[in-house]
């Protein structure tokens, strides 16, 4: 009896299926594990302030936020999300720099990274993410300084909500601008041209059907993640999740009743400046601010920007728009 023509093509799909599995960990790697993790101290890193607290939002598992305050009184507060893997030790140079011009610094890890609780590897829906950051931003002190909102990488993504930034307004605590380095963006065109994943990622088939196995692995190969054990080098379905059904990013972008600055290197290794400049060109034309930045790659803006995301903040005042950038000259 002769075989369905329909079904033809399964043999060829299953085996590379297979290949892909075997390059990638394999179809049965084992759930990640769920919990805080203990504090760390980089062998490279001078260790965290101390004072870090917890932020729980309806039961869910508590949150580590760290706030890294300027000498004298603060100017203005940024609270700053960050990457995919990552967590608030990798931005501490870039928030004490931020420091010594009397900016205040929130880093919130994520639910699932760094020294928060949750299962590792697993992004909460954006819903809730949104009210999170909601109630760390309503939690800042100093009422009548100014208030910024920024991250790096998927941060950058998790921070471009304009519902978040309305309800901060209709709550009397109105987002002054939103700062957005080597933004990855769901929804938009951006990326370099590589194949079906860059080198910094790989896919493991398991995850596409069964929650709670791992579907993206984070091929990190920048200096001191291999001492780092507070990196979260997997993750389920939920970041494919978030990546491809959030609103397009030039919708977002074009509602954000905030100023926005975005930053990004000429040396990114994931993200496109020119995509990422007409992006801005056609969702915020006269409102979105964009600046490439010479010889810096993505991991490398994370201290390269500070000097213009102090600009940017000391600017406002509050929620004007600030000076045009001169996109055709990098800095």
């Amino acid at each position: 009896m002769p075989r369905p023509t329909h079904l033809a093509w399964l043999p060829s799909l299953l085996l590379v299926a297979l290949a892909v599995a075997l390059t990638t960990g394999g179809f049965f790697l084992p759930p990640v594990a769920e919990g805080p993790v203990a504090p760390l101290v980089l062998p490279d890193q001078a260790p965290l302030d101390e004072q870090v607290s917890w932020l729980e939002l309806d039961g869910a598992a508590p949150v580590a936020v760290t706030d890294l305050m300027p000498p004298r009184a603060p100017k203005a507060w940024l609270l700053f999300i960050h990457g995919t893997s990552l967590h608030a030790g990798w931005y501490r140079d870039m928030a004490r720099e931020l420091n010594t011009r009397d900016i205040a610094v929130r880093l919130l890890d994520l639910p699932g990274h760094g020294r928060s609780g949750g299962t590792r590897g697993h992004l909460p829906s954006s819903t809730a993410i949104d009210r999170l950051l909601e109630k760390a931003l309503l939690a800042l002190p100093d009422r009548d300084v100014p208030r910024y909102l920024g991250g790096h990488s998927l941060g950058a993504d998790v921070v471009t909500r304009p519902e978040l930034l309305q309800r901060m307004a209709l709550a009397g605590r109105p987002v002054s601008g939103l700062l957005l380095l080597a933004p990855y963006l769901a929804g938009a065109d951006i990326g370099v041209d590589c194949p079906l994943v860059c080198t910094m990622n790989s896919i493991n088939p398991a995850g596409m059907f069964a929650d709670g196995y791992p579907t993206v692995r984070q091929n990190w190969r920048f200096a001191s993640a291999g001492r780092d054990p507070l990196l979260t080098d997997v993750y389920d379905r939920t970041l494919l999740r978030r990546l491809f059904s959030e609103q397009p990013a030039s919708q977002r972008l074009a509602a954000l009743p905030a100023p926005v600055l975005a930053l990004i290197g000429d040396r990114d290794e994931l993200i496109s400046a020119a995509r990422l400049d007409r992006l801005f060109a056609t969702a915020r034309p006269d409102r979105g601010r964009l600046a490439v930045l010479a010889d810096t790659d993505h991991m490398g803006i994370r201290t390269r920007a500070v000097a213009d995301m102090g600009d940017f903040i000391l600017a406002q005042g509050g929620p004007a728009e600030p000076p045009p950038l001169d996109r055709a000259h990098p800095r």
